[in-house]
């Protein structure tokens, strides 16, 4: 994953519509607080699901629900879109599911462009279990660039 490149935070707080964000807000007391970097041009989160996420438990391991990987995932590939300076809404967001997450195993999520036509962003992305080398699951988004101030006025009725 990383070839020596030194990773590049990027912050999409320019905006006060992502300060509850469920994965990266600074100001959901709930929340993740996972921080974001690129990496060779890869968007990139490191995370430890945490039994918060359980959503199968075994005898011997307890995994990672689903949802949580579908959430990382449209959070990883929404930020790779960010570092162009662009905002974008998830139009289609497709996974496979193809090993277990398990709790308590340290977890990479990254997420690259692979098209754009217009305002439509395509995007893949893995999340790889760092200590199995396992890939966990690998996705296909598809994304809207919008203008983040007119969708926000609309849903608000401004």
């Amino acid at each position: 994953m990383n070839t020596g490149t030194k990773p590049k935070k990027v912050k999409p707080f320019n905006s006060p519509y992502y300060k509850k964000c469920f994965v990266c807000g600074p100001d959901n007391p709930a929340g993740m607080h996972l921080q974001n970097t690129f990496i060779d041009g890869k968007s990139h989160m490191e995370f430890t699901p945490t039994e918060d996420m359980a959503g199968l438990a075994t005898s011997k391991h307890t995994l990672m629900h689903g949802g949580f990987t579908c959430m990382l995932f449209d959070e990883v590939m929404m930020y790779v879109i960010m570092g162009l300076g662009l905002e974008a809404v998830t139009l289609n967001l497709s996974i496979d599911y193809l090993s277990p997450a398990r709790v308590g195993h340290r977890m990479a999520a990254e997420a690259w462009i692979t098209d754009r036509e217009r305002k439509k962003i395509w995007v893949s992305g893995e999340i790889n279990d760092l200590d199995t080398g396992e890939l966990v699951a690998k996705a296909e988004g598809l994304y809207l660039q919008i203008d983040m101030t007119a969708f926000i006025d609309n849903i608000d009725g401004n």
